[in-house]
C-alpha cells in the first residue's frame, strides 16, 4: 500500500521488509504486535466500562466499576470467541482468492454494498461496515448486562447510551477511514 500510494519506493519497501524479518528486529516484532494488542485491549475495556459509570452517574444509577469492566470484558469475549470460530470456518472453506480481508465473515451491510453500487464512497463503505450483526449482538449483550449490575436502570437506558456512542463511533471511524486509505 505504501508503494501504491506513493509514498516508498519498491526498493525501500523490499529494505524495509528485510530489516524487519531479520536479527533482533524481528524478535522485537514478533512480542511488540501481541504486548500492544493486549495492552490496547485492556484500555479500551477500562474506557469502555469507564464510559459507563460517567453515564450511571449522569442518569443516578448506583453501580460499581468492578461489576461494569466484568460485563465488558465477558460480553466481548463472547463474541470474539465466536467470531474467532466463525472466521476460521471462513477461511477453510472459502476458496483463497474470494477472501476478503478487510470484510472477513460478511456480516455487516458493506458485504452487499457491490450489489447496489459498483463502487461505493470509502465513506460509505467503512459506514456499512458498522452496520454489522456482532455490533448490535454486543450492544444488547453491553444493556442486559449494564442494566443487570446497576441498581435503577432498565436495559433501553443503558442500550441507548450504547447506541449512540456505537454511533458517533462509525461517524467518527468512517471519517477516519475516509482520510487514511
Amino acid at each position: 500500500p505504501m508503494v501504491d500510494g506513493g509514498f516508498l519506493k519498491q526498493e525501500q519497501a523490499d529494505e524495509q521488509i528485510q530489516r524487519r524479518t531479520t536479527g533482533t528486529a524481528a524478535i522485537i516484532g514478533k512480542v511488540q504486535g501481541p504486548v500492544t494488542a493486549a495492552i490496547g485491549v485492556v484500555l479500551f475495556l477500562l474506557a469502555m466500562a469507564g464510559l459507563f459509570k460517567l453515564y450511571s452517574l449522569i442518569v443516578g444509577s448506583e453501580n460499581s466499576f468492578k461489576p461494569l469492566l466484568g460485563v465488558t470484558a465477558y460480553a466481548f469475549l463472547a463474541l470474539s470467541l465466536i467470531q474467532t470460530v466463525l472466521l476460521v470456518v471462513v477461511l477453510f472453506l472459502k476458496d483463497p482468492e474470494e477472501f476478503d480481508m478487510f470484510n472477513p465473515l460478511g456480516s455487516n451491510l458493506a458485504a452487499v454494498l457491490p450489489f447496489f453500487s459498483s463502487e461505493p464512497s470509502k465513506f460509505l463503505k467503512a459506514l456499512a461496515s458498522w452496520v454489522d450483526v456482532f455490533g448490535i449482538w454486543r450492544i444488547a449483550l453491553l444493556s442486559i448486562g449494564y442494566a443487570a449490575v446497576s441498581y435503577k436502570m432498565k436495559v433501553s437506558t443503558a442500550a441507548a447510551f450504547l447506541i449512540v456512542l456505537y454511533i458517533i463511533g462509525a461517524f467518527a471511524f468512517s471519517g477516519l477511514a475516509t482520510l487514511f486509505t
